[in-house]
């Protein structure tokens, strides 16, 4: 018993005295304890919700992230005021004394702190989500994680690239996983005088070979306009994995080189025609 009173004594011994109280390691150590509490209670919570409750609902991946981030932030505020509240500090006249520190203290970290409010803006309206495949600032990939400061990005060359979360709030963002399906456009030119039927045939049949194409909505080939050196064509398939958007163009790219070859089919170069005007002078001939 004497050395558990002699420990109570050292750690209630005074280390700080404030206006709010006597700030002691007893203090201190209650204080901590209260927030790692809420911190591992969070954290059962959040297991539970993905092992246990999502997996028997209809929630994609992205909702779950985003309903157990959002829980998180609640529980550890509920923990932070809590702390407060049994240490017996009066959070009114804490933010009154305060108001001037946390001022400059936001002026210092005002950069953090856009980001953070921007990841919790983010939460909430979803503009996107764990597992969309998108576009910002020039940067193509999937979210992987939505965090309080800055977000994952996992591109096709498997680079994660770690974004703050400002950005999707500030810059404009391509979202590709908006939809089920994204259109991929092939624009292509063919000689005058092709068979445009014939033309419209063979891609057909190469989107449908293409098994990632699908087939609603159905491909089609636009006739777009009549070109200074060709006719100008589209075609148009649709797929559902966002994240080949650029390997099917190219399989379909590759694929209409050799089908136009077989098929006889031309893709011109640009011609330009250069008129020249007769009626030079001779001294004007001469001197060039």
């Amino acid at each position: 018993m004497k050395y558990i009173e002699d420990a109570l004594s050292f750690l209630s011994q005074p280390l700080l005295s404030t206006k709010f109280g006597t700030i002691t390691l007893l203090w201190i150590f209650t204080f901590v304890g209260i927030i790692l509490g809420f911190y591992v209670l969070s954290f059962l919570i959040r297991r539970i919700l993905q092992s246990k409750v999502f997996p028997n609902y209809d929630i994609d991946k992205g909702t779950r992230s985003a309903y157990s981030r959002i829980l998180h932030y609640t529980l550890m505020t509920v923990g932070l005021f809590t702390a407060f509240n049994v240490m017996g500090v009066n959070l009114t006249v804490l933010f009154a004394g305060g108001a001037a520190l946390l001022v400059g203290i936001g002026f210092g970290i005002q950069n953090i702190a856009n980001n953070f409010i921007s990841g919790v803006i983010i939460l909430f309206e979803r503009p996107i989500k764990v597992g969309d495949y998108i576009e910002v600032d020039g940067i193509l990939g999937t979210v992987q994680s939505i965090s309080g400061r800055s977000s994952k990005i996992i591109t096709n060359s498997q680079i994660v690239i770690i974004v703050p979360n400002s950005s999707f709030l500030e810059k404009n963002v391509v979202n590709w996983s908006y939809t089920k399906a994204t259109r991929i456009g092939i624009p292509i030119g063919v000689k005058y005088g092709s068979d445009l039927l014939l033309v419209k045939k063979v891609l057909l049949d190469l989107a449908a070979a293409e098994s990632k194409v699908l087939e609603e909505p159905e491909p089609y080939v636009f006739c777009e306009a009549y070109g200074d050196s060709s006719i100008d064509l589209e075609l148009s398939v649709w797929i559902d994995d966002q994240s080949l958007h650029r390997k099917i163009k190219s399989e379909l790219n590759y694929a209409i080189d050799v089908a136009f070859k077989a098929n006889n089919i031309e893709i011109p170069f640009p011609q330009r025609d250069l008129h020249l005007k007769s009626g030079f002078s001779a001294s004007a001939a001469g001197s060039v």
